[in-house]
């Protein structure tokens, strides 16, 4: 009879004969070139941190004086159209010492007259200006209201602001609108300490302007 069944293997079959093949092995990414240390900067020296601070100052004294000088300017040409001879005179002294004052905010009382006498006018446009000028010289930091008075009061603010008061009483409404806007300029400021005395007459003559503002502007 004729054997049917396939013949036995030789060798018995091992357990690698069912497992498939191992594949090479990857070769393993390139790593980035190390990268060499940073290297610290040497602190600056004292020589350069004093000129970049001087040159700073600098710049600030210099944008003051372009602020004065602009505010004279516009007050010395009001003076000028109204035959107000004195108070261009001031202004013209004022413009021709500028290039020998250093330091602005330390020297107020030596271009404050002008604003004084402006501040005092009886003619209404030379009081706008002169208050305007007062308003851009506090916002901007030129002038320092701790300065020692030049009026008797205790400081240069205290005598900025009794004379700002002055104005109020032409009565007319351009002139008490930029008066309130130089008093919100002193309040806001830190070199305008205003207390007692100063800051009742602010109140009493902001609720004059009120009473007599003839425009809704003015009164708001």
């Amino acid at each position: 009879r004729e054997n049917r069944n396939p013949p036995l293997p030789s060798s018995p079959p091992t357990l690698s004969s069912f497992l498939p093949p191992l594949l090479p092995p990857s070769p393993l990414p390139l790593l980035p070139p190390l990268l060499p240390p940073p290297t610290m900067s040497a602190p600056a020296s004292s020589s350069s941190s004093s000129s970049s601070s001087s040159s700073a100052s600098a710049a600030s004294g210099g944008g003051n004086k372009v602020v004065l000088q602009s505010a004279l300017n516009d007050l010395m040409g009001k003076a000028e159209k109204n035959r107000e001879m004195y108070l261009a005179g001031c202004c013209k002294k004022v413009l021709d010492s500028l290039p020998r004052l250093a330091n602005l905010r330390e020297e107020g009382a030596a271009f404050i007259e002008p604003f004084f006498v402006g501040m005092r006018s009886t003619k209404k446009q030379v009081a706008c200006v002169a208050l305007d000028g007062v308003q851009k010289l506090v916002a901007f930091g030129v002038l320092n209201g701790l300065l020692r008075s030049v009026e008797n009061h205790a400081n240069l603010g205290e005598d900025v602001i009794f004379c700002a008061c002055e104005s109020a009483k032409l009565n007319a409404d351009e002139v008490n609108l930029s008066l309130v806007k130089t008093f919100v300029a002193c309040v806001s400021s830190d070199t305008f300490p205003l207390h007692d005395a100063p800051m009742l007459e602010v109140f009493r003559t902001c609720y004059n302007v009120v009473l007599v503002a003839r425009s809704t502007e003015t009164s708001n």
